[in-house]
């Protein structure tokens, strides 16, 4: 049996979370991302998607950064 673990590192993703921040804020936040937004719960979710899929049966142990170009 072969156990595969990998994990997702997101940056800022546009959902009710971050509903609390102002205008400026979400502002100050994005233009700290190079691609210039927060990202979309969809985005997020395929990268998820290919994690747990017959593609990735080669992929384990991993952390594939999400983040917009953050880090």
């Amino acid at each position: 049996i072969v156990v595969q673990v990998s994990g997702v590192a997101t940056g800022a993703v546009d959902t009710k979370m971050n509903s609390n921040l102002s205008c400026d804020g979400r502002g100050g936040l994005a233009d700290g991302i190079p691609v210039g937004r927060f990202g979309l719960p969809g985005e997020i979710a395929g990268v998820v998607s290919f994690l747990a899929g017959s593609d990735s049966d080669y992929v384990t142990a991993q952390v594939i950064t999400a983040d917009g170009g953050m880090t």
